[in-house]
């Protein structure tokens, strides 16, 4: 795939998208209109890229044309259409992917919890990783079953010790029972673990919150 997300770079994909247009005029089929979006998207054009996932899903609704189209939807923050896309993706061909996408809007944009558990539940069904767990136990502690929402991230971290966000679920999940002790301790792995920058940020405020030096551990 050509890479061209920089204004200065996109001399290749304008050369790309006019050499896919020349390949749909020749051969209309979905997958050339699936990679003339990605470029699309690429270049920041999302309004084409929608375009050609909609002509994609026309010629061929059992493809991967509809569960594209709901990750560029999400992406613009269409988040009906997107849940509207996944539902039908899953329909076609049910996965793991289908699945914890469409529950992960369901969790962090519509803040439908029942649905987002229901969808990381199928989700793990089918490939039982720590993510979807983790996932899970965020959607179940914001809808305040904290003891699942618990054994949740128990269960991501003995899957996966070495990624943040389960400690993270694990702490916030701690904070709210009230075992502060053992929720310091979480954040402290959360931090130690792989996690994003921005996270750890949140998570050392939270320390200093709760009286917490970071440092001494005190």
């Amino acid at each position: 795939m050509i890479v061209c997300c920089q204004r200065s770079e996109a001399q290749p994909c304008l050369r790309a998208i006019s050499d896919f247009g020349e390949v749909i005029r020749l051969q209309p089929i979905a997958r050339n209109y699936l990679s003339r979006a990605k470029i699309w998207e690429q270049m920041g054009n999302w309004n084409s890229a929608l375009a050609d996932y909609n002509a994609a899903v026309e010629l061929d609704r059992g493809s991967d044309a509809i569960h594209q189209r709901a990750l560029a939807r999400s992406a613009q923050g269409d988040f009906v259409g997107a849940i509207t896309d996944f539902t039908e993706a899953i329909r076609h061909k049910p996965s793991a992917a289908s699945f914890s996408e469409r529950g992960f809007v369901q969790l962090f944009k519509s803040g439908n919890y029942d649905a987002a558990i229901a969808d990381f539940t199928e989700a793990i069904r089918f490939a039982p990783a720590a993510m979807f767990f983790s996932f899970r136990a965020r959607a179940r502690l914001n809808q305040g079953d904290l003891a699942s929402a618990l054994a949740d991230a128990d269960e991501a971290i003995a899957k996966e010790g070495i990624i943040g966000n389960p400690h993270k679920v694990r702490a916030d999940t701690l904070i709210k029972l009230g075992r502060r002790d053992e929720a310091v301790s979480a954040y402290r792995s959360a931090l130690n673990a792989s996690i994003s920058p921005q996270v750890k940020s949140d998570i050392r405020n939270l320390l200093r919150q709760l009286g917490i030096d970071e440092q001494s551990g005190e």
